[in-house]
């Protein structure tokens, strides 16, 4: 079975894309999808959710699947297709290859500020030395991830 790493692996290798619509406005979560397509540098349209805005704010760059329009859905395909042209092709007329780098470029440092790694990291090391997971593995995942000092197991 394969999972949102697989698939966003999948997405970049074949210069595809995220699409994300909730079946309706009121997600109770964050919405990961547009911010893992941030972080893999893929295209992503999505449809209106709560907490698009209120999370990620205005500054991602992410198609915007406006129903209320009456060629919303054709407009956004449209956009979400030549997105994922300039991702792939080095040379896309008018510039719009600088400007998808641009928009990839912003995406991917909004969410570097918004969902930092470090204090991921050190919680998940934390939680598995308070759960009495085995020194050696604790001391070798810290090893390769490279976070907090002094991680010490429940006793």
């Amino acid at each position: 079975m394969l999972d949102e790493k697989d698939l966003l692996w999948l997405a970049a290798a074949t210069h595809g894309g995220v699409i994300y619509t909730p079946s309706t406005t009121d997600v109770e979560c964050v919405g990961l999808s547009p911010a893992l397509a941030s972080i893999a540098g893929l295209p992503c349209l999505a449809s209106r959710f709560n907490t698009l805005d209120q999370v990620y704010g205005d500054g991602l760059n992410v198609i915007r699947l406006d129903l209320s329009h009456q060629n919303g859905f054709k407009l956004a395909a449209k956009s979400f297709v030549d997105w994922m042209v300039a991702s792939k092709k080095v040379s896309v007329p008018d510039g719009r290859r600088r400007a998808w780098l641009r928009m990839k470029q912003q995406n991917e440092s909004l969410m570097r500020a918004k969902l930092p790694t470090r204090p991921w990291k050190d919680l998940l090391l934390r939680i598995a030395g308070e759960g009495g997971v085995n020194n050696n593995l604790i001391s070798y995942a810290q090893e390769v991830l490279g976070t907090i000092e002094g991680i010490s197991p429940r006793m």
